[in-house]
């Protein structure tokens, strides 16, 4: 095989693993990469025949010529103007990888020269950049290693190559070279760099190229909490299992799998939809704590704490727990609206880090209603309209006034309107919901007739995921009177408007519930299969309180323990740690590593040259303290504390005898041999100012030493046949031959320093003559 055909081949295989992630991150169509690899593959086809060519012959006629390279180039120009149009606005990075694509085909099919194959080398390190940036997988790693290993073996060849084309053999079949040993270690020892590196490097904001995946296919339905919610929204996510929080508890807390974390509050009925409600006020960080007080601790002390890593899950909600009263948050300011749920400025990108602490109890940090409540229940009737207004939602009786901007009508001032309260809206009930449930309520006190209206709709309904998506135009009439069977969104709905017929003050909460244990992340974990759906209801005897109609049997709960479980949980725990070490890893935390390294240095010299005496130091005036006597606490640590000094200078001892034993071994020489005396001699002749060229063989190089140094001619012949009969021949020299090659070398050594000492002292009377001259 030619050498330019093995290039081209090396050259090849190159550019077919080069864009593989690339569809993976949703930066390349499919369609576009099989088209590639096609092309790539008929290349490398057509490269391997070429071998079977006499060698010597002539295969230029196989490649493209410059002429149809700059055709090739014209015809792309228009392809790449509709790319840009096409793809520029949604993905500005595709076109780029379009014409690196094209470029890399067009240079693969027509290199000829040397030279060309360093630039199509720099277009295939383009894609593999491109799908690195762009990778946050961790199975980039295996492709990072693969794509290592076939570099590192690309380079060493293509050095090789060169080394033997520049001796003359070009066609000729090239031997073998025994490297898989450096191979291994060459990459091995890259890997292993690259990780200080990676931990001490500049960090930027923002390290990867943003893409639509994340280098693992495609993307999963997510608990998006946004400003609106559809019916369908958590049923579509009951089957994702992707841990969407984890949990570290410290204290007495509830049990885990039965606690309910808030996200989003939805107030306003829309007719399929809810909304979300406006934001109540801004909660500013305390400067003093650096945390947000969110209760009162005297109303509802605390218990104990949690550590939570949020995973980005499209949406600006801050997930708590309903027992929250503080959050620890890197952060100036947080909003709450109306329904007592939290949310932030900004959607976070990445994993969100707090500490909450927890009260005993669940609490609801919505404030009272807007108006006043009656405990008697409406009576109903036959007139609401679906769609009735929200201030015909407020009972009976003066609304209470609240501060408002005046409004204008007709160029003059009229008093501002009172306002709304969102949970009392009666839009979407109809006369068929409000004589439900004024006949499942019956009378007595709101939190009575609400509990009634509660158990008829778990013991009387069924939970099911079939009618995702259906629902008609009245979806929660369909749901109460036809199908009576739903997923927790139209129970929770239901109970929503069946309680604002009643008077009694509702809203849609969502978020998730319950959590599960994991041996591997030694934690809880909150699963996108935990979302759920479930209502506050005011009642004036307790406030804001939960009420969850949906069937126990369709409440988020654990998955037994099984093998495949366990795979997924190490699989999580491994995924999590790539997110936090690698992907997340940023300026904070290499701090963070130089804090702690500098904490266990000053631990360990503070153990190390700590005084055995450790009591406090006398005044002058003081009296001396009397002798100690030998036994006692006092005499125990002074005993203990002469032993851990006398045990850390041990180990710093042997510490210093392994450096200098390791020191002796790195610098013991090897075995004086033909080879190490001709490497000496080459040496020899260099630093005696005649700098034989690197590339002289051994037996020009005696041709040269005999011209330029004619005293050391026969001792330099003689060092040369040696190490031809050592190293071509397979003659070993014996030590009686080894000590006369020695000697050989101290006298070429010896002529050499001669003339490098007359070569500067003729340098130096030549200097003088000049200046002589000169004057």
């Amino acid at each position: 095989m030619t050498y330019a055909r093995e290039k081209r081949l090396l050259l090849g295989f190159a550019a077919l693993l080069a864009p593989l992630p690339l569809p993976l991150n949703q930066m390349l169509e499919w369609s576009v990469l099989l088209l590639y690899e096609i092309a790539v593959v008929l290349f490398l086809v057509r490269a391997a025949r070429g071998a079977d060519a006499v060698a010597g012959a002539d295969d230029s006629g196989r490649w493209l010529s410059n002429r149809a390279l700059n055709l090739l180039g014209l015809g792309y120009l228009p392809v790449l103007v509709l790319d840009i149009a096409a793809n520029g606005r949604i993905q500005t990075l595709r076109p780029v990888l379009h014409l690196a694509l094209f470029g890399v085909l067009a240079k693969l099919w027509s290199l000829r020269e040397e030279k060309q194959k360093w630039q199509t080398w720099m277009g295939i390190f383009f894609l593999f950049l491109a799908a690195m940036a762009t990778s946050v997988h961790p199975s980039v790693v295996l492709y990072l290693v693969v794509f290592l290993g076939l570099t590192v073996v690309l380079m060493l060849r293509f050095v090789y190559l060169h080394v033997l084309a520049s001796f003359g053999h070009r066609d000729a079949s090239p031997p073998e070279l025994p490297v898989r040993r450096f191979l291994a270690g060459a990459i091995l020892a890259t890997l292993v760099l690259a990780v200080p590196l990676f931990a001490l490097l500049p960090r930027i904001r923002s390290p990867y190229i943003m893409a639509a995946g994340g280098g693992g296919g495609q993307l999963e339905a997510r608990a998006g909490f946004s400003d609106a919610m559809s019916l369908d929204l958590i049923g579509r996510i009951r089957d994702n299992r992707e841990i969407a929080m984890r949990l570290n508890f410290t204290g007495a807390t509830a049990p885990p799998g039965a606690m309910r974390f808030k996200a989003a509050t939805y107030d306003i009925w829309e007719g399929r939809t809810w909304r979300r409600s406006e934001r109540a006020r801004t909660l500013r960080r305390n400067p003093k704590e650096d945390v947000f007080h969110l209760a009162p601790s005297a109303t509802n002390p605390r218990s104990a704490s949690v550590q939570i890593f949020l995973e980005p899950l499209r949406s600006n909600s801050l997930i708590l727990p309903m027992e929250s009263v503080s959050v620890g948050l890197d952060l100036a300011a947080i909003d709450l609206d109306r329904g007592g749920a939290i949310f932030l400025k900004g959607m976070p990108g990445a994993v969100l880090e707090y500490r909450v602490e927890l009260g005993a109890t669940e609490i609801s940090l919505a404030p009272p209603p807007l108006a006043p409540l009656s405990s008697a229940p409406p009576l109903p009737t036959s007139n609401v309209p679906a769609g009735s207004p929200t201030t015909s939602a407020a009972p009976a009786g003066p609304a209470p006034s609240a501060p408002g901007l005046p409004s204008r009508v007709a160029g003059s001032l009229v008093a501002p309107d009172p306002p709304v309260e969102n949970a009392l809206d009666l839009a979407g009930v109809t006369p068929r919901i409000a004589e439900l449930a004024a006949g499942w309520a019956g009378a007595g006190t709101p939190l009575e007739r609400a509990r009634r209206i509660e158990r008829h709709l778990l013991f009387e309904y069924g939970y099911t995921l079939e009618f995702i998506g259906r629902g008609g135009n009245q979806p929660i009439e369909n749901f109460l009177f036809v199908a009576k069977r739903g997923h927790c969104e139209y129970f929770a709905s239901a109970m929503v408007l069946l309680l604002r017929s009643q008077g009694i003050p509702a809203r849609l909460v969502t978020g998730f519930y319950g959590a599960e244990y994991t041996a591997w992340e030694r934690s809880w974990v909150v699963r996108q299969s935990n979302a759920h759906a479930w209502v506050e209801g005011y009642v004036p005897e307790k406030g804001w309180i939960v009420f969850d109609p949906t069937p126990p049997v369709g409440r988020p709960s654990s998955e037994p323990a099984s093998l495949l479980g366990t795979a997924r949980e190490a699989w999580e725990f491994v995924l999590f740690r790539w997110d936090r070490y690698v992907i997340s890893f940023d300026f904070y935390d290499q701090v963070g590593i130089f804090f702690r390294v500098r904490s266990y240095l000053d631990q360990f010299m503070r153990q190390l040259f700590a005084a055995t005496d450790r009591t406090p130091k006398r005044l002058a005036s003081e009296p001396a303290p009397a002798a100690p006597t030998g036994t006692g606490a006092d005499a125990s640590s002074a005993a203990t504390g002469r032993w851990r000094n006398r045990w850390l200078w041990a180990v710093v001892a042997a510490f210093v005898v392994a450096a200098i034993g390791a020191a002796l071994v790195l610098r013991r020489r090897e075995p004086w041999s033909a080879t190490r005396v001709y490497v000496r001699l080459r040496a020899a002749l260099a630093g005696s100012g005649l700098m034989p060229p690197a590339w002289l063989g051994p037996l020009a190089l005696a041709e040269f030493a005999e011209r330029r140094l004619p005293e050391a001619g026969p001792a330099t012949a003689r060092l040369i046949a040696g190490y031809l009969r050592e190293s071509f021949a397979g003659e070993a020299s014996s030590a009686d031959g080894i000590e006369s090659l020695r000697e050989d070398l101290a006298e070429v050594e010896r002529l050499a320093n001669r003339a490098l000492a007359e070569s500067r002292r003729a340098n130096r009377r030549g200097g003088r003559q000049k200046r002589k001259t000169i004057r």
